[in-house]
């Protein structure tokens, strides 16, 4: 009993003492970083048990006080380096605190701004999606027409063209993502092989920057270019429905884009569009054959890097339109006939059906292009494209003879295919003055069959050079233009 007694006497008076030991501990500590062990100034670390914070000098030195003889506890709170726990003790040299740098990979930040456009001497006049938007169902030429000094010579329904201060067809140069559109353009009722669904932009440029596109656009210059492919991931789809209550129209098109990664910046698109409409009716009766059918579909693919690009464009235009058959009137009897009567000579009902007289155009485009940039000097771009464009018309009589008339075959029948290349040169900025030039190659090929000798056989090559020179000083713009095609 007494061996218990004094046993517990001893701790008692141990625990006393040992509780009694005072914190008089001092230290000097350096921070560096592995694997150089330079030293870190301006490192925070926390004080475990004080609640207090500790901060290194300029050199890198911390100096603590008041150690207790189990040390002291100091956790890392800057960012930058691994979270790491160190004991200091106070045993009368100075300790080192070793720390490791991490690397943090933060998610990435996509930047969308809209350019603005420098003022030039180029007169231009453009159409954005919005607009394009706004004017769903319409064709091409009436899309045209929001711009100003843009007329519509209309001769059918679905049949127009874009007139520019009275100057249309071989007058105006049409360009289809970058390539000149090449169809036949010698009739009146020779529309554009346009869908609107598929265009981003519509722009109308005159002036002497139009000149590198080519000589024979006395009346202007139309760019269609195609909607800009997608830069956020993922996958973005739209689609766009339109009814008329005249004919019965309905148009339908649908849009489907994906940009496939962060690493490779490859975006793809296809795009289609239906469009189905029977007679239009006019206050007092329908309009005979006058209905069309449309179906057309396009797709890009490109990829793009900080100096350099390649995009591939591929569309399709196919149509069947049909022309008003009373328009063919067979002699001056039946047309004083509807004057006098106001009445029409033609069926009075409604139809899908597309008969004669009508046309069936066929259109296809090819378009590849590359760009390269040279810090410095200026940029480079290469456009080539292909196109084929068939066109079949349909005469209201058919032949006196019955086993031609059986067959059903065009009055005249079309067939053109037209390669283009492109090569220019863009410059940068030096003192004022920049230069664009370039080199172009065009060759066309034409073709005819069917019943009626009316356009010949003929092929065509034109090689051209332009260069655009522009000096611009304080608030003007100088621009200077030279072209020359050979044939």
């Amino acid at each position: 009993m007494r061996f218990i007694l004094a046993l517990l006497f001893w701790l008692l008076i141990t625990a006393g003492s040992s509780a009694q030991i005072p914190c008089t501990g001092t230290v000097r500590c350096t921070v560096v970083e592995a694997p150089g062990f330079a030293p870190i100034p301006f490192v925070l670390f926390e004080a475990i048990g004080r609640k207090e914070a500790v901060l290194s000098d300029a050199a890198g030195i911390i100096r603590l006080d008041s150690i207790c003889p189990d040390g002291l506890r100091l956790r890392v709170l800057t960012t930058g380096f691994e979270p790491d726990t160190f004991l200091v003790t106070a045993e009368g040299k100075a300790q080192r605190l070793v720390l490791r740098g991490s690397t943090r990979a933060l998610k990435g930040t996509d930047v969308t701004a809209t350019r603005i456009e420098a003022a030039s001497t180029l007169n231009s006049d453009s159409i954005r999606q919005q607009e394009i938007d706004r004017a769903s169902g319409k064709v091409f030429s009436d899309v045209l027409e929001q711009l100003s000094g843009v007329t519509t010579l209309r001769t059918g329904q679905q049949v127009a063209k874009p007139v520019i201060h009275g100057l249309h067809s071989q007058r105006l140069l049409i360009l289809h993502a970058g390539v000149r559109l090449e169809g036949q353009q010698w009739g009146t009722e020779h529309a554009p092989e346009i869908d609107p669904f598929a265009a981003g932009r519509i722009t109308v440029l005159k002036g002497g920057s139009a000149l590198r596109y080519g000589a024979d656009a006395l009346g202007g210059v139309i760019l269609v270019e195609p909607r800009e492919i997608a830069h956020e991931l993922g996958i973005r789809a739209e689609l766009n429905a339109v009814g008329m209550s005249n004919g019965r129209q309905g148009v339908l098109s649908a849009m489907a884009e994906q940009h496939l990664g962060r690493f490779f910046d490859v975006c793809w698109r296809l795009q289609g569009t239906i469009k189905r409409g029977g007679n239009i009716h006019t206050p007092d009766w329908y309009l005979d054959n006058t209905g069309v059918q449309e179906y057309n579909y396009s797709g890009t693919i490109g990829i793009e890097r900080k100096r350099m690009g390649a995009e591939v464009y591929l569309s399709a235009f196919n149509a069947t339109n049909g022309i008003f058959s009373g328009a063919h009137i067979g002699n001056t009897s039946d047309l004083t006939r509807i004057l006098e009567t106001g009445e029409t000579i033609t069926a009075d009902t409604f139809t899908y059906s597309i008969g004669r007289p009508r046309q069936a155009v066929r259109h296809h485009l090819l378009s590849a292009r590359v760009w390269y940039a040279v810090p410095g000097l200026g940029k480079f771009s290469l456009r080539t494209g292909t196109q084929l464009n068939r066109r079949e018309e349909y005469d209201r009589d058919r032949p006196y003879s019955d086993s031609l008339a059986a067959l059903d075959e065009p009055e005249l029948k079309l067939k053109l295919m037209t390669r283009t290349a492109d090569l220019v040169f863009e410059s940068s900025s030096r003192r004022g003055y920049s230069l664009l030039s370039g080199l172009s190659l065009f060759t066309q090929d034409n073709q005819y069959s069917g019943l009626r000798y009316f356009v010949p056989n003929y092929r065509l090559v034109d090689l051209g050079g332009f260069a655009l020179l522009r000096k611009k000083v304080s608030a003007f713009e100088f621009e200077l233009g030279l072209r020359y095609d050979f044939r």
